[in-house]
C-alpha cells in the first residue's frame, strides 16, 4: 500500500526581516537576555497596528550562534498560520 504523498507547505508569510522589533532593542542585546531567560513574548501585527496574536516563546534551544531573525520568520504560525499573510510587523520582548 503507498503511502500518500503530501503536498509541500506554503509560506504565506509577507513578514519583512526589517519589521522584527526587540526589548532590549537591538537583535544581539535581545538573544543575549533570551540567553538567560529562555522566555519571551512574541506578538504579530497587522498592517493596521492591531495586534494579530501574542504567544509565548520558549527558546530552550536557542544558542548563541543561532540565527535570531531567522529562528523568528520560519516559526510555524508565521510562515503557514491561517494569519500569516497579514502579518507585516512582529515584536518580541524578553521576559523574566
Amino acid at each position: 500500500m503507498a503511502h500518500p504523498v503530501s503536498a509541500p507547505k506554503t509560506n504565506f508569510s509577507v513578514l519583512n526581516r526589517n519589521n522584527i522589533t526587540f526589548s532590549p532593542a537591538g537583535a544581539e542585546h535581545f538573544q543575549r537576555a533570551l540567553l538567560q531567560t529562555r522566555r519571551a513574548q512574541v506578538t504579530a501585527y497587522n498592517a493596521h497596528g492591531g495586534v494579530v496574536w501574542t504567544k509565548l516563546w520558549k527558546a530552550t534551544k536557542l544558542t548563541a550562534d543561532s540565527n535570531l531573525i531567522g529562528n523568528i520568520m520560519t516559526r510555524g504560525d508565521i510562515r503557514y498560520g491561517l494569519d500569516a499573510p497579514s502579518i507585516v510587523r512582529v515584536h518580541a520582548e524578553v521576559l523574566p
